[in-house]
Parts: structure tokens; sequence; C-alpha cells
């Protein structure tokens, strides 16, 4: 019997093969990048994942709100019940959005010269520090289509499909990161929602355009979708800014005010003033989410607690609650400071306001209209129509809503009369 031709010899060569391409695949592999998913700057991840606005958890958002539920009795927040109030006149809307309109803003706060100051006193492009570059370099640096994309012209509405009209739904996130959670999205997700309502004839509006119309003073567009965000964290800049200058969408950020002029050391990165001015002469506008009652305090002598907005709080050196008049004054003076802060560094503007975690009350209401505040930002889920000053909202910041499941959660409204 011949026994097989140098098969020993074979066998070594092939393992000798086989160990040479492992070596090069563990050298080569650590060096690939895979290529990035958007144009400009690389999504950058936050320090950490927000949790302390459970507004959406709150209001019934999310596969997780049971865990994330503060301990005040049943947990859910005081929601006024939506009234039918007589015709609303808040102060004059302002102008239509015009991207390319150069920038209102009063004289500049100390420091305040384009570029952000850190607390060693030298000048950071845009950010605490100069750890980000800032997005108008990168937007600089993508060329003029950005700019063509924020002077899109006006949509055929006769070749859309017609959802609703004389109604106008409004959207709201909290933050992106790649990290998501009930209140957090990706950025990819945030993409392919904004794709979605392109794609599907639902025509993005201003702030100045749905105050106007539920003012009962100007019209929206078929299908109208005003895009809103809570609490003031930095991804808007970073993240969700590109995002709607490609789409040519403006979109509107409540701010919680205290946490801009006072960011926390520790924790997810806030916005500060020259980002959201140089985000307002683009199409984007900022509110108040209060000055710093965006919190929970001890509601009572159990020690429960509940949102600060929408609650007198125990007092602890004097171990009793506040009274009437008191809870009526620190929520009066709150409001006041956030508004005029915002005035000092973005100019004069329409008084708006979303409630912290969704949670009010009619002493709140009222507070606030005394106050000259022309609409109220709930996390109450529905379809607006002009007559009322409490504002639905539809959470699409979710990790768990698709596109498609954004698109299906907006068809509800098709037919639905407010």
């Amino acid at each position: 019997m011949r026994a097989p031709l140098q098969s020993k010899p074979v066998m070594i060569l092939i393992q000798a093969v086989i160990m040479l391409a492992l070596v090069l695949l563990f050298i080569l592999l650590p060096a690939y990048e895979p290529p990035q998913l958007y144009e400009g700057a690389a999504p950058e991840e936050a320090s950490s994942t927000p949790v302390a606005d459970q507004s959406s958890y709150a209001a019934g958002y999310g596969p997780d709100r049971e865990a994330l539920q503060p301990a005040s009795g049943s947990g859910q927040p005081p929601h006024a019940q939506q009234k039918q109030p007589g015709q609303i006149e808040p102060a004059q809307a302002g102008t239509a959005w015009r991207a390319a309109e150069p920038a209102q803003r009063p004289a500049a706060a100390a420091g305040s010269s384009g570029a952000a100051v850190d607390n060693s006193g030298e000048s950071a492009p845009g950010q605490r520090g100069g750890q980000v570059q800032p997005q108008s370099a990168v937007l600089a640096a993508a060329g003029p289509e950005l700019t063509a994309a924020l002077q899109r012209p006006k949509p055929d509405y006769s070749k859309q499909a017609r959802h609703y009209r004389n109604k106008a739904i409004v959207l709201v996130y909290h933050h992106i990161d790649p990290k998501e959670n009930g209140i957090t999205i990706s950025r990819e997700r945030f993409h392919n929602q904004l794709q979605m309502l392109r794609d599907n004839g639902y025509n993005i509006i201003t702030m100045e355009q749905f105050v106007a119309f539920m003012s009962s003073k100007g019209e929206v567009p078929q299908n109208a979708v005003l895009i809103t965000f809570d609490d003031g964290y930095e991804s808007f800049y970073t993240q969700a800014y590109p995002e709607l200058l490609q789409f040519g969408f403006p979109a509107t950020k409540f701010v919680v005010v205290d946490s801009i002029d006072n960011p926390p050391a520790k924790g997810t990165p806030r916005l500060n003033w020259d980002q959201m001015r140089e985000m307002k002469r683009n199409g984007m506008s900022f509110y108040s989410h209060t000055n710093k009652l965006h919190e929970y305090v001890k509601a009572d002598q159990t020690l429960n607690l509940k949102p600060a907005l929408a609650n007198r709080m125990l007092l602890d050196k004097e171990n009793r609650l506040e009274t009437e008049e008191e809870y009526r004054e620190r929520v009066k003076t709150d409001l006041i400071r956030a508004d005029r802060r915002l005035e000092d560094e973005l100019g004069i503007q329409e008084r708006l306001l979303a409630f912290p975690f969704g949670a009010y009350n009619e002493t709140a209401l009222q507070i606030g209209r005394e106050l000259g505040i022309g609409f109220f930002f709930t996390t109450a889920e529905g379809i607006n129509v002009p007559g009322k000053d409490e504002i639905y909202r539809i959470n699409a910041g979710v990790n768990y809503l698709s596109a498609d499941g954004l698109l299906k959660r907006l068809k509800k409204y098709e037919n639905a009369s407010s």
C-alpha cells in the first residue's frame, strides 16, 4: 500500500498559513475605524445619562415607568384637567422664521463674545474648557448645502396626503445619546424619525407660527408639527441641531435656566448661552422650563418627594409646610427670574413655559397667566386647536419608539377633533 505523498509537510504548511493569517488579523483589526454614519462632527457620548427629568415616566411613557416613580403617594403628577378657556390673547407673536436673518441679541454679557469663557478666563470656543469644537465651524466646513437646506422652498401641499388641517401636533424630546433609555434616544433614531416626518408629508413649523395659530392670529399648513426639546442638555447642540439643519427643520428648546448659568460639575453637559445664540440665528428658539424648579421637594411630614412647581414644600428649619402665600411667591419669583435671564441673553420674546415633569396645578397656571405667559406645555398627549393655553405634546424621545411607531401614533389624530 502506497503512503500519501508528502502529507505531513502539506499539513504543516497549511497550519503555518492559518497562524500567519490570525496574527495579521489581530494586528490590523484595532487600526480599523468604521465609517461615520453622519457627516460633520461625530456623535459624542455624554458623560452620563440624565435621569433627573422623569416627565416621560410621570406622563405614563416608557416601559420602566414604575421603577422610576418618586415616592409621592400614587406617583402621578397633579395634572390640571384640560379646560376650554376663552380667547387667549398672549403677547404679540414674533415674526416668521428666517434662517438667514442676522442675530437679534441684546448687549453682550460679561465674557460673552461669541465664545464661552472657562474658569481660567481663557476663551473657549462654544464650550466650557474648549472641549468641543463649535458647531459653527463644523457647519461651515460642511459647505453651502446646509445653508441651502435652511432655505428650502415650501412644499407643494397639493401633492401631500392630508392627515389633518387647522390643527397642530407638538412632539417632545429630551436627550440624544448612543445610550438610549426612557428619555434618551440615539442620533440615528432621531434622524429616522425626522426622515419619516418628511416622507409622510408632515410640515414642521416654528414656535412663532404655532403661537400665532393658537392665538387665532395666524394659520399653519396642513399636517403641522412643532418639534420641542426639554431641559437644556448640550446634546441638542452637538447631536440634534446638525440633523435639524440638514432637514431644514426649526425646533424649540425649553431650558432649566439656572442649569445654564450654573452648570453641574458632573453629569450630562448643559448648553451655554453662546451655543443658544448661534442656534437662534439658524431657526431654533429657546424658552423657559423654569429657573430652578426642575426638582423634587419634600412635600409633607412623611418626606414624600413631589415636583417643586406643583406643590408646597416642607420648610426644614421651621418643620412646617409653606403657606399658600409663600408657595405662590416662590413660584412667581422663579418664573420671573427665568424669563428675565432668557431676555437678557437672547432678546425680548414670547413668554412660554414647559412644566417640569409635566406636573402643574391651577395655582401655577394662574401665576403664569398673571405674569403674561401665553402658553403652557404639558406632557398630556393630544392634538392642538386654537382656544387653549395648555398645550398637548406627544413624547417621541423614548427608546422603544421607532419611526414607524411614531407614524402610527401620529395617525391616531387624523380624525381627532381636539
